[in-house]
């Protein structure tokens, strides 16, 4: 049976080793052959990759820009937003980093040398350098996943030694320390003392987090979905005890060819996502096609299949602003990706855009007004929308207390 483009994003599911696609898009890259010698001295902005292949026995290495003395830059979405950087920028700076590796089981956390450097790296705030040995010289080749910021290719490693001292904040050195932490109780901890979602993806790949017994390296492409849902349920624990909203309110907006519309609803907590592809868009194959996850009251019980990375990552900066606002809603979130959109970046541009999105607001007293003003804003056919929402015929079929008053 074919697999549409829009829900595989570039995982295999057609049973090509390469997704045609992303080799289409990420061609010019590889133009760029980088001549590095197999020893050599670079920075770590820091970070680290776990892949998922051949899982329990995964791929686990560094992420280093060679002959660079500091690459933080390589790796901050913060940096990249404040100076409006483009996606051929971004590209330019991770085609530099190349992921020097080897072979681990995930179970193998806390021991050995290279893990231990590894860690030391995850859990470093400051740029590192890297004395770095390979089994050959590397060939660099532009490596795109559609959940994971991309990098410059993959290297055997034969050994790597951490020339800087690691800066490891007492937040961090805590959490590590305590082997009594369970995991998603230390990214709670941490997130609320202002550690992002990637830093904290990096200390659950790494396996520094949780208790020790239970200790393990977690992919990270898992480990960034893991990170998203582990924060979001713990807000809508809180925003489930809170008043519904008073009015309907609309929020749009985003960057880098994702736009999204954000319609709350004065009901009990719930959250819909549509991820619509412009049929000139990356994966559309030249018709509009859309993707579709959502979840009621009680929340979800299995993996959101359709919408994968993006519905945890667009789900919780909607928890966040409710919780700011002590309030509960249910909460339609209709994602448009554009031919703007033409390399993935990964899931942190779902969770930025959402959050800039949310810095728009429009409020309305009528949900017709809402929906009326909504279907204005988007350039997708929003009749589709309200045939296959959930949220919309729940709200049509099951009248609130509040439509009584």
């Amino acid at each position: 049976m074919r697999v549409p483009c829009v829900s595989c994003k570039g995982k295999g599911m057609c049973g090509r080793p390469v997704c045609p696609v992303i080799a289409r898009k990420t061609a010019v890259f590889k133009l760029k052959q980088k001549k590095i010698e197999k020893d050599f001295y670079g920075s770590t902005p820091p970070n680290i990759f776990v892949g998922r292949f051949n899982y329990p026995n995964v791929n686990l290495g560094t992420l280093t820009a060679p002959f660079e003395d500091n690459s933080s830059v390589y790796d901050d979405v913060s940096y990249w937003l404040a100076n409006k950087l483009n996606i051929e920028k971004i590209a330019e700076y991770r085609f530099n980093l190349l992921n020097s590796k080897t072979s681990v089981n995930v179970k193998r956390a806390g021991s050995g040398r290279f893990i231990e450097q590894i860690q030391q790296i995850a859990m470093s705030s400051n740029n590192l350098n890297l004395e770095v040995n390979l089994q050959k010289k590397p060939v660099f080749k532009f490596t795109s996943q559609p959940n994971i910021t991309p990098f410059g290719g993959t290297a055997d490693i034969v050994k790597a030694v951490i020339c800087t001292n690691p800066l490891i904040k007492a937040p961090v050195e805590k959490v590590f320390s305590d082997t009594d932490f369970k995991a998603t109780e230390a990214i709670v901890y941490l997130k609320q003392r202002n550690f992002d979602e990637s830093f904290l993806t990096k200390l659950l790949s790494a396996g520094t987090l949780g208790i020790k017994s239970q200790r393990k390296l977690v992919p990270t492409r898992w480990a960034i979905t893991a990170v998203d849902d582990s924060l979001a349920k713990e807000l809508a624990e809180k925003v489930r005890l809170e008043s519904t909203l008073d009015c309907y309110e609309v929020f749009y907006g985003g960057h880098y060819g994702n736009r999204f519309l954000i319609i709350l609803f004065p009901r009990i907590w719930s959250f819909e996502l549509f991820e619509f592809y412009t049929k000139d868009s990356l994966w559309a194959n030249n018709r509009e096609q859309f993707t579709h996850d959502y979840e009621f009251y009680q929340g979800r019980k299995d993996y959101a299949e359709q919408c994968s990375g993006g519905y945890y990552a667009s789900r919780l900066p909607v928890l966040e602003y409710l919780s700011k606002i002590r309030k509960q809603a249910s909460a339609l979130i209709i994602r448009e990706v554009s031919s703007e959109y033409w390399l993935p970046l990964g899931v942190w541009v779902v969770r930025t855009a959402v959050r800039k999105a949310l810095q728009n607001k429009k409020s309305f007293n009528s949900r017709e007004e809402a929906l009326n003003y909504a279907e204005k804003l988007l350039r997708i056919n929003f009749s589709t929308v309200k045939k296959e929402s959930k949220i919309l015929s729940e709200i049509k079929n099951q009248k609130s207390l509040n439509e009584f008053f």
